[in-house]
């Protein structure tokens, strides 16, 4: 194939990946809706609430519809419990949200269990059965912590739950409990839970699965597994997080400290299984591996230092392919690491598995994300997700707008960047939050952030959960902290005539007449071809383009990719072809932005 080089004069500038303005998500007047109750969380009448930790899902099939959770102190820290929320982005902008507590859940009187006075670390999935899954830490102070496990066809309101304990899960520890779904329709009813409990001393990482939709947490008998090295009962092991590969393959990894003697320090594990749900007993697991080790965490380091954030963690991500694209199958786990320098950011890495049918996943990597972070920002929590077409999206926090001569204190945003390879390259990295968080406080006490953001994806768009801090108004006095979210899509996607294929004729004469070369700025129209974002279409965005080079009538995804959010769909949602795309083209016209 020949390329031809096209060089043009203004300015690089593109419009390939729609931001949806961000917006609030826990209720202003708390979650009995009531302004004159004490519960609200609105500076108007200067009321402060802190909400955090923050974990999102989103629906398989009903089009925007996503489900929400975060640490909730309407009710005060001391009667601190799990906020909860469904909304759908695309129906209004800003979308509504519904909120609520999971301690307002009723349980029915005792010899049933009855919920203790705390909840926290909650996580939140929707099962491709259309059920709404919520898990947390239930807690007292001065008895053994319990995971609490809660199910319902609905995730908005406190009717139609059914809850069950895990109990003898923790003691005096109880780290993030997750939970997991599978997203195949033959496996729709499989739900999965993962929790670190520790005694102090031990402390293990927790696996547990149901086909039942959860009957065994609810009514009992659910199995339950240690997935880490029992060689190791001291090493402190933290934050773990599952997902669900095509086959049906359950992947897990952790955050993990040796401790003496022996030592090693941080570290990422990992283990899983090819078949969670075997014909016959018992579960055959990988076994516990090092996919990184001897890296320098955050939790002492400078990102604590400098940003005056309470809580801040290494603990990984992960997101598996299960587009039916070109990647199907791959295994993605991200982290950060510090470089203990003042002059060098922080390091956002994603290394990617490969699967393999008769054993654990072979890896490669370490990928880094944030590559033209500035050297004097910090960058922590990242998340990550692979939406309907294998298209890879990791969000975290990051102080890059901060002042780079003061490096105390630094304001946060939340940022955003893509892989179309299969997480080899990524794109430019992308503010998602409209203003800058800021952490400092007149005293010496530390912001409550939690140790968590939340990521995930329906089709074509990426849903981006965080703690924030702009209404925020710094007073010694009050509480900080609220949730938001936002939408993102992505256009970029080699398939430019919309076809299923990546072919020679259409797609490589559309690329071809975008080919700018590296340094000089592509053609009007070509923003969707500029797959790394960097402001031209040049080798390296041929390279990626080749990778899906199909063949004419040789669909480029198993079953077709899913659509793009442009795609019209029939009025379905507020932002049809035309409504976008005309919004679209204004905002680009307007900020001399090139659109396609």
């Amino acid at each position: 194939m020949t390329l031809l080089v096209h060089v043009w004069s203004f300015t690089p500038a593109f419009c390939q990946i729609w931001i949806e303005p961000d917006h609030q998500v826990n209720d202003p007047n708390g979650p009995d809706g009531d302004p004159n109750t004490p519960d609200d969380d609105n500076p108007l009448n200067g009321t402060f609430k802190t909400q955090f930790e923050p974990w999102i899902a989103a629906h398989p099939w009903q089009l925007g519809v996503v489900f929400g959770a975060w640490n909730d102190y309407s009710r005060t820290e001391e009667f601190r419990s799990d906020g909860l929320g469904t909304s759908n982005p695309n129906v209004s902008d800003p979308p509504p949200w519904t909120h609520d507590l999971v301690v307002d859940i009723e349980r029915p009187p005792p010899p049933a269990q009855q919920w203790r006075q705390n909840q926290a670390d909650p996580g939140c999935a929707i099962g491709r059965n259309g059920m709404f899954y919520q898990c947390g830490v239930d807690w007292i102070q001065g008895i053994a912590l319990r995971v609490y496990f809660a199910r319902a066809l609905t995730g908005s309101g406190t009717q139609g739950w059914d809850v069950g304990f895990i109990s003898g899960a923790g003691d005096e520890s109880l780290d993030i409990p997750k939970v997991t779904v599978d997203s195949d329709p033959q496996r729709m009813n499989r739900v999965y839970l993962l929790w670190a409990p520790g005694d102090g001393v031990n402390f293990t990482i927790m696996f547990g699965r149901d086909a039942s939709s959860g009957d065994g947490w609810i009514f009992g008998g659910a199995p339950a597994h240690d997935l880490s090295d029992p060689n190791v009962p001291t090493a402190i092991k933290k934050g773990p997080v599952g997902g669900v590969g095509p086959g049906g393959e359950f992947y897990v990894a952790w955050f993990q400290r040796n401790q003496p003697p022996g030592g090693g320090g941080p570290r990422i594990m990992f283990n899983g299984t090819n078949d969670p749900f075997p014909a016959s007993e018992p579960l055959v697991f990988f076994g516990p591996t090092t996919i990184v080790s001897g890296f320098d965490s955050i939790e002492n380091g400078l990102t604590r230092s400098r940003t005056n954030l309470d809580g801040l963690v290494t603990y990984p991500g992960i997101g598996v392919d299960v587009s039916g694209c070109l990647f199907q199958g791959r295994i993605y786990v991200v982290y950060a690491e510090e470089d203990g320098n003042n002059l060098t950011p922080n390091f956002v890495k994603v290394l990617v598995g490969q699967p393999q049918p008769s054993g654990p996943p072979t890896w490669s990597g370490p990928y880094r994300v944030n590559w033209d972070a500035p050297g004097h920002s910090l960058q922590w929590h990242p998340a990550i997700v692979v939406d309907g077409k294998g298209r890879i999206g990791v969000m975290w926090y990051d102080t890059r707008l901060g002042d780079s001569q003061n490096l105390d204190r630094q304001r946060y945003d939340v940022f955003f960047s893509y892989s179309v390879d299969g997480g080899v390259t990524w794109s430019k990295n992308h503010r998602v939050t409209q203003e800058s968080s800021d952490p400092a406080t007149g005293d010496t006490r530390r912001i409550k952030i939690g140790e968590y953001a939340g990521i995930a994806a329906q089709g074509d768009s990426f849903y981006l959960m965080w703690m924030d801090l702009s209404r925020w108004n710094h007073a010694f006095a009050v509480q900080a902290g609220d949730i938001f979210a936002t939408r993102i899509d992505v256009t970029a996607w080699p398939d430019f005539d919309d076809d299923c294929d990546v072919d020679a004729v259409g797609d490589y004469a559309f690329f071809q007449s975008c080919f700018s070369g590296s340094g000089n700025p592509f053609p009007p129209g070509c923003g969707n071809a500029d797959f790394d974002a960097d402001g031209d279409v040049d080798l390296a965005d041929f390279s990626i383009f080749q990778l899906y080079l199909s063949g004419s009538d040789s669909c480029t995804c198993a079953g077709r990719a899913g659509q793009e959010s442009f795609t019209d769909d029939g009025g379905l949602t507020w932002y049809t072809r035309t409504v976008l795309r005309t919004r679209l083209r204004d905002h680009c016209t307007a900020n001399n932005i090139l659109f396609r």
